[in-house]
């Protein structure tokens, strides 16, 4: 593969003249409030090459930050792609709040902002940098992508409706309850554990925040009545979203990691409050308006695959006179979204908007897709606007022959590890290694 991608990369790509991972301890901040002033005049940029990258998956697994301490080598190796002058660009599903904290905060700690545009809430929403430390976002380009008041309450019935059906299924009710699981394990030289962590996820937005606190407290009375001999933490609310996070500290955190997990199993199996604390809900995304209808969470992928052909065989005819798309988003959303605003809409933008990048120089990097994925639309593209090169860092079962077999398509597999050992290899034969 290395060769046919060493090939493309002589043919495609203009060469230019002649630094185990950790989970941070510290609770992001609260995000800022977006502002919203006039951005300077771009520049055309056909002449820089471009770096496309969706996110989740792709750059990060669920919960991480690229300031986490195992993520410096991505922000090292974009600084080195700055120093290229590429310009590098992200298109995400999720909403922009998340990803401000994730991954633009980081980005402007390292002064790489000025050369990093970001696309957000499923291509719905663009930002670009003003050079005062912010990101500003484009309202030219995202209020083109408004849900109006009524089809977004269209959309709220009909989920409403389907899901009751749905979750009436006995093999579905598993999605009212989050799962409980060892998501990290140290030990100590000599072997025996240092600590481990246990997560509840997902909780659904409204739980989340309405019951937090008292999941916290609930926790602090199982330690406090069981034998628990560990040392625990209880990591800050939005450590990781939609979760909550339990550090056992010491040799027996095995044993009482058990104790804590089936009480817990028990707690949001049969109490009231707690019965639907993972329960997928509409969640409305965008800035002053509706840009992007997220249902949320799902916690099995077969199951999120089959409410999507439910809801989408209820959304086929126009609302209000649009028609609409509903496609995978991350790793436990459906998205909804205007039909044609999607991925494919964010990148047609950087080659016909101000910037005019060229596609021709754009390697845009994916995990998802399969024919339900939001990355799906972008190997779709026309031959003269899709990226030269498609590197798909997703399961490679999913995706369909007839976009595997495409002479821009490489498959790595790999997730974030295989997005990273792909810039490895591209910044090698960039420097002539």
């Amino acid at each position: 593969m290395m060769k046919k991608i060493k090939r493309c990369l002589e043919d495609q790509i203009e060469q230019p003249d002649k630094k185990s991972p950790e989970t941070s301890m510290t609770s992001p901040t609260e995000p800022e409030e977006i502002i919203k002033v006039k951005l300077p005049e771009p520049e055309n940029l056909s002449h820089q090459r471009v770096l496309i990258f969706d996110i989740d998956g792709t750059v990060l697994n669920r919960g991480e930050f690229l300031s986490d301490k195992g993520k410096e080598r991505f922000l090292e190796i974009f600084e080195f792609f700055k120093n290229k002058d590429f310009h590098i660009v992200f298109i995400t599903g999720n909403d922009f709040k998340v990803q401000q904290r994730r991954v633009l905060k980081p980005i402007i700690d390292r002064n790489l902002a000025p050369a990093i545009t970001c696309f957000s809430d499923g291509g719905s929403r663009l930002f670009e940098y003003d050079g005062k430390n912010n990101y500003i976002e484009k309202e030219q380009y995202s209020n083109q992508n408004e849900i109006k008041e009524k089809q977004v309450e269209f959309i709220e019935d009909k989920f409403k409706a389907v899901f009751e059906q749905f979750i009436g299924v006995e093999k579905h009710q598993e999605l009212n309850e989050p799962d409980i699981w060892e998501i990290n394990r140290v030990l100590n030289p000599n072997g025996k554990i240092n600590f481990l962590d246990l997560i509840v996820h997902p909780l659904n937005y409204t739980f989340y925040e309405r019951n937090f606190d008292k999941l916290r407290s609930i926790i602090d009375d199982i330690i406090s009545e069981e034998d628990i001999k560990s040392r625990y933490e209880i990591m800050l609310k939005y450590y990781i979203n939609n979760a909550m996070v339990l550090r056992l500290i010491g040799p027996y955190a095995d044993k009482d990691a058990e104790i804590v997990r089936v009480r817990l199993n028990g707690i949001f199996t049969h109490w009231k409050d707690f019965k639907d604390a993972a329960r997928p809900e509409i969640e409305r995304r965008g800035g002053d308006f509706c840009s992007q209808i997220a249902i949320k969470p799902f916690k099995r992928d077969n199951l999120r695959k089959e409410f999507l052909e439910r809801i989408r065989g209820q959304l086929q005819a126009p609302i209000e006179g649009k028609n609409f798309s509903i496609q995978l988003g991350g790793k436990t959303t459906i998205d909804i979204q205007l039909k044609g605003v999607d991925k494919r809409k964010a990148i047609i933008q950087l080659i016909t908007g101000d910037r005019k990048f060229d596609p021709q120089k754009m390697i845009y990097f994916g995990d998802e897709f399969d024919p339900f994925g939001n990355d799906n639309v972008v190997a779709m593209m026309e031959d003269h606007l899709r990226p030269a090169r498609i590197i798909h860092v997703g399961n490679k079962e999913d995706t369909p022959d007839f976009i595997a077999n495409q002479k821009c398509f490489f498959v790595d597999g790999n997730g974030p590890a295989g997005t990273l050992n792909y810039l490895e290899f591209l910044k090698c034969e960039l420097s002539e290694c």
